[in-house]
């Protein structure tokens, strides 16, 4: 298996659990996947939510292809398997392992991707997240942090305004290497693969990639030059600071 985390579905009808460790388990053919993987292998990262696959908390990959594990009979599938939790290496969390939780008035609960909680305008710019009616958060769930040195800066004209026309948050190492997201600048948080590659060939470059597709008009053009400057003054401070964990 490519990821120790992975799971393996054989023809029989049988799950062979990851992590290192081979471990057969027969299931009838009226466990659902999502039964198996949470009551049989206790990777409870997969979620019982709505048992209806509207909710996403039971979302997992077969052969990389998602699927609603509570609406999928394990036996009916054959190949690799990827829960929540092979996304990930130790030393490197998945983003897709920051979801938000919320619970309806009725007392069922979903979970979704973080990065699925903020929606774009569309034909729906009243709608600026995925929270339904009566539906509140009860919690956010984020994977463990890792290395490099955590930042977050606010570019505000005054302390006294609550709203930045940009802020960043960073996690960068001594090197100039790390991730980066730009809020302020489009409907929801921006960030790109391609920008945080770009990041150990300075702020310029990082942030070219990342708004490479955004068209700034004269009233906003100005927060080009911003997100430039704040993700510039954060990598030399960390730089002559020397990183921290």
């Amino acid at each position: 298996m490519a990821n120790r985390n992975d799971l393996e579905l054989s023809s029989r009808g049988m799950l062979v659990a990851g992590g290192g460790k081979r471990r057969e388990l027969n299931v009838d053919s009226r466990t659902t996947l999502l039964n198996a993987l949470r009551e049989r292998l206790r990777l409870t990262g997969t979620k019982k939510g709505c048992d209806h696959g509207q909710c996403g908390g039971c979302t997992g990959l077969v052969n990389g292809t998602r699927i609603n594990s509570c609406l999928s009979i394990a036996v009916m599938h054959q190949g690799k398997v990827t829960t929540i939790e092979g996304l990930r290496t130790p030393d490197k969390p998945h983003p897709m392992q920051a979801r938000v939780e919320m619970v309806k008035p009725d007392g069922s609960e979903r979970s979704i991707p973080i990065a699925d909680f903020r929606g774009l305008p569309g034909t729906t710019p009243h709608v600026e997240n995925a929270l339904e009616e009566g539906e509140r958060i009860t919690a956010v769930t984020l994977p463990k942090p890792i290395g490099g040195t955590h930042v977050y800066h606010k570019v505000r004209a005054r302390a006294s305004y609550a709203f930045a026309p940009v802020s960043v948050g960073a996690i960068i190492h001594h090197d100039g290497s790390g991730r980066f997201a730009v809020g302020r600048v489009a409907p929801k948080p921006c960030r790109m693969a391609a920008a945080d590659q770009a990041l150990p060939q300075g702020a310029r470059g990082a942030t070219a990639a990342l708004l490479s597709g955004g068209r700034p008009n004269e009233d906003n053009r100005f927060k080009v030059m911003l997100v430039e400057r704040t993700l510039a003054a954060m990598i030399a401070d960390v730089r002559g600071k020397g990183e921290t964990t």
